[in-house]
């Protein structure tokens, strides 16, 4: 649960995940309707509001699970330009890839804060107030470890994530149709991943957290 951290470390998370889920699903969002699809723009989702992008059940099971999501943005493919399988290629990754962006715009201020010598921008710099607000360099560590895990996270190739899209986009049509059929089994391998957590079988981190501790560590230089 997100609420056992220290309140400096749960505070610091939850901004974190708002910012990282409402620029994620505004990048959905604004690519697509750049690429020629207004669904999601006649939605009012190109914003970053996060009042418009969260899902309050999805911020609601981060808090009490540690797992939470926004509210999916909605894409027409057929109305994706140069075609539907390029345009939903780019639209899927834009999310992605935008998380991984703010991190990099995160770390790049601590890579500055420690060369200047600014203590209060340091990964590891104490809790202005002990234990209850996380100081700049202490948020600014979380902001980029929780982004990098979510880019990642979200690259697994199982529906409803976007690593499902992207596969199903990169397939030739026939095998994409075989592909397609699995959607069916999206949910039951996402519960079945976490009933394995509860029993000391963590899946997720033993397949996403080796690259999310070496791009976090190639970031901030620790």
């Amino acid at each position: 649960m997100i609420l056992q951290n220290p309140p400096s470390v749960s505070l610091a998370i939850i901004i974190s995940f708002v910012i990282g889920a409402t620029v994620h699903e505004f990048a959905h969002a604004y690519s697509a309707w750049k690429l020629g699809d207004d669904t999601a723009y006649r939605q009012g989702r190109v914003t970053l509001n996060p009042l418009v992008q969260m899902n309050p059940f999805g911020f609601l099971m981060l808090l009490v699970a540690g797992f939470g999501w926004a509210g999916p943005t909605p894409v027409s493919p057929w109305k994706l330009r140069p075609n539907p399988r390029i345009g939903n290629l780019i639209v899927t990754f834009a999310g992605p890839a935008s998380g991984l962006l703010i991190s990099i715009a995160a770390a790049f201020i601590v890579r500055i804060g420690t060369t200047l010598r600014v203590p209060a921008l340091y990964p590891y710099s104490p809790d202005l107030i002990r234990n209850l607000i996380p100081s700049p360099g202490q948020f600014l560590f979380w902001f980029v470890y929780l982004n990098v895990l979510l880019f990642f996270f979200n690259l697994l190739p199982i529906y409803p994530f976007d690593g499902y899209w992207i596969v199903l986009s990169l397939l030739p049509p026939e095998l994409a149709i075989q592909w397609e059929e699995l959607k069916q089994y999206g949910m039951f391998v996402i519960l079945g991943i976490f009933a394995l957590s509860y029993v000391g079988i963590d899946l997720i981190g033993w397949i996403i957290q080796p690259p999310v501790r070496w791009t976090v560590g190639l970031l901030l230089g620790i």
